[in-house]
């Protein structure tokens, strides 16, 4: 029979599933939220902190200071967007960083939640101007509202933990008696769980945060008062330059969608999006007057 701590384990992963939801702002889509925000952000911190004491930070440069205007104008518009819609609770704990990283083989950035945003310099020449890097720092600032890193630790601890649940009631049905052949399927049983939540559950959900972030980063961007075809266009040039030549895993097993699929995604967003920009533009040439 199976044992029954792993009934009772199943069981309050069904609690925890149904009890631990929230909803993303702007997209509305429903997501596991098991990990209170302040203790994801406190690990952040100092994982951010360790991380800045071991990386070459540039300061000061043309290009830091484009850095920091470009994210400034960013978490400002989502600020006012999040105040409108009666989400600015959702901001408590934020404390934004905006940093440039001196790696120009690393066309990349990242983002820690409460609001840490890593920027590398390799990305700088695919990004050309500052349109090209809102587009970059609006998809890495909405990686930080939507609360993906949070998501995704949720994620993996419910899988390792139904991964246990699964190995102990499979364990729990094999005997001293069973055959050997048994006790082998309940092995291949686990080991199939562990890849069925991997390729089945991560990264597909991985790759929904991709896309996710992509299409708030161009509302994001485009509430600064920049142009949402620069997220377009910047994937295009991921396509042509950072990817080119190089071995790209099938998007079933990546992390991250494919540059046709972005680029695609981009452009279907592009209708709901060029309105803000329009409405929001004259506020930022006024800023730069």
């Amino acid at each position: 029979m199976p044992s029954r701590l792993g009934v009772v384990t199943i069981l309050g992963l069904t609690v925890l599933v149904l009890t631990g939801c929230q909803n993303v702002p702007l997209t509305g889509r429903q997501q596991l939220a098991l990990i209170p925000p302040n203790q994801m952000m406190a690990q952040a911190s100092q994982a951010y902190g360790e991380f800045m004491q071991q990386a070459r930070i540039i300061q000061g440069t043309r290009e830091d200071q484009m850095v920091q205007r470009v994210g400034r104008r960013i978490q400002h518009a989502v600020e006012r967007y999040m105040t409108e819609h009666n989400l600015a609770g959702q901001l408590h704990g934020y404390q934004w960083q905006f940093a440039l990283v001196d790696d120009a083989k690393t066309p990349n950035a990242f983002c820690m939640p409460g609001g840490k945003i890593v920027v590398y310099t390799g990305i700088l020449p695919l990004t050309r101007d500052e349109e090209g890097l809102a587009a970059v720092l609006g998809h890495e600032v909405a990686h930080a509202i939507a609360q993906h890193g949070s998501e995704r630790a949720s994620q993996k601890m419910l899988a390792s933990a139904a991964g246990a649940a699964v190995s102990s009631v499979a364990a729990g049905a094999v005997t001293k008696s069973s055959s050997a052949a048994d006790q082998a399927k309940v092995k291949l049983l686990a080991a199939g769980f562990g890849a069925a939540a991997t390729y089945g559950v991560l990264m597909p959900y991985s790759r929904l945060h991709e896309s996710e972030a992509d299409r708030m980063g161009m509302h994001f961007m485009a509430l600064a008062g920049y142009d949402p075809h620069k997220a377009v266009d910047l994937w295009a040039r991921f396509k042509v330059v950072a990817h080119k030549g190089k071995q790209v895993p099938p998007e079933f097993f990546s992390t991250h969608p494919s540059d046709d699929t972005r680029i695609t995604q981009n452009q279907a967003t592009l209708p709901e999006v060029l309105p803000i920009y329009q409405a929001n533009l004259p506020r930022r040439l006024a800023e730069e007057k």
